[in-house]
């Protein structure tokens, strides 16, 4: 496990900086692959920004002498493959209404990370709702931590249940029925 933090004074605006060298004696291991979360807080240690990336240790050889207007073929991928054999991770959820949003409560309690969590909302004949915009998806959570996930719902549904349903990469699917009653939902 490599861990670093740097302080920037000012980061302009639409700018970058080279904040933290990965030394290459991390990835020397025989791992497949490793995983790389990005945080980025603002003064007093609110998060801004949370990236997670997977990263192959060999990567892709390209064969640029077969190149063509569409697309250049890979001599040798990437071996990614060990991701489905990811331990599986157990997941605590719970849904509440809040005004016309679905709030869902979600921690890792497991020793495994939980890779690619999603949340979803179904209307009663299991159709998903597509005009629900989560505010994060596609999360991972490590071992003991816990996130908050949102999507207000159109008015549309009012006075309706929904089935809102988290799945991810290595959870078992979990899903909750949520009433959206006109007094809860009413602003």
């Amino acid at each position: 496990l490599f861990t670093k933090s740097a302080t920037l004074e000012v980061v302009p605006a639409n700018s970058s900086q080279d904040v933290i060298d990965i030394p290459a004696s991390v990835w020397s291991s025989s791992a497949e692959f490793y995983f790389v979360r990005l945080s980025l807080a603002k003064g007093g240690g609110v998060t801004v920004s949370n990236n997670f990336y997977w990263v192959p240790s060999a990567l892709t050889v390209f064969d640029w002498a077969k190149t063509t207007f569409v697309n250049t073929p890979a001599a040798k991928a990437e071996k990614m493959s060990g991701l489905r054999e990811l331990p599986q991770a157990i997941l605590q959820a719970t849904a509440d209404i809040e005004g016309d949003a679905v709030i869902i409560h979600v921690a890792n309690h497991s020793k495994a990370l939980a890779f690619q969590l999603a949340a979803e909302a179904f209307d009663e004949s299991g159709n998903l709702i597509p005009m629900v915009m989560w505010d994060d998806d596609y999360i991972e959570l490590m071992p003991e931590e816990a996130a908050v996930l949102s999507a207000a719902v159109p008015h549309s549904y009012l006075g309706r249940t929904l089935k809102v349903r988290l799945s991810g990469w290595n959870v078992a699917p979990w899903e909750q029925n949520v009433n959206l009653n006109v007094k809860s939902a009413a602003r």
